[in-house]
């Protein structure tokens, strides 16, 4: 599983032959008429590999429609998803977002699942400029996945987000704010 919206060396992936040997097997599986679950990740998993995300999102969408609902699942469908409806001006990442952070709320996601759902949940949320929801996410990531082969992006990525996060307002007596907190202290009757 690679990161959403990032590319690596995405294009000789495109052109390698373990690609197109899939392919071919999932084209045999579906001619022979044994296309199961098992062939349609394959086939979801392809398609969003070699940048078909329209392909993807129905592949994938037809299993979780089936019942085959899993963290990992979700998680590529969640990617699908936003490769799809990212290149637009104003991205609409909504179904990336309910996607991956319905797996953060599912109990027992393995730590791997979880990792993976943080790391795609921020880009989506960078994507729509959700800075605070950025940071959060990130913190959450390097917390379990302090040394990992995503974490110097994600450390960069969380520096980048804090850096656009407004500075924090003071508080006291010049703002209305501090009026309205100092009306809610219970004053004794006894004088």
């Amino acid at each position: 599983t690679r990161p959403m919206g990032s590319d690596g060396d995405q294009e000789s992936f495109r052109k390698s032959p373990a690609l197109f040997e899939a392919k071919a097997d999932v084209a045999r599986a579906q001619q022979s008429g044994r296309m199961d679950s098992r062939w349609r990740w394959i086939d979801g998993r392809n398609a969003l590999l070699s940048g078909n995300a329209a392909s993807a999102t129905d592949t994938l969408e037809k299993m979780r429609t089936e019942g085959r609902i899993s963290p990992r699942l979700q998680i590529e469908l969640a990617a699908a998803y936003f490769e799809r409806d990212s290149a637009s001006d104003k991205p609409n990442l909504a179904k990336a977002i309910d996607l991956l952070e319905g797996v953060l709320a599912m109990p027992g996601v393995s730590k791997e699942d979880r990792i993976v759902a943080l790391f795609n949940v921020a880009v989506a949320y960078e994507k729509i400029n959700a800075w605070q929801l950025v940071a959060d996410r990130l913190t959450e990531y390097l917390k379990l996945d302090p040394s990992g082969p995503w974490s110097k992006e994600a450390r960069t990525r969380l520096e980048a987000a804090r850096a656009k996060l407004p500075a924090p307002r003071p508080q006291g007596y010049r703002s209305p704010s501090f009026f309205f907190f100092i009306a809610l202290i219970p004053t004794s009757s006894n004088r």
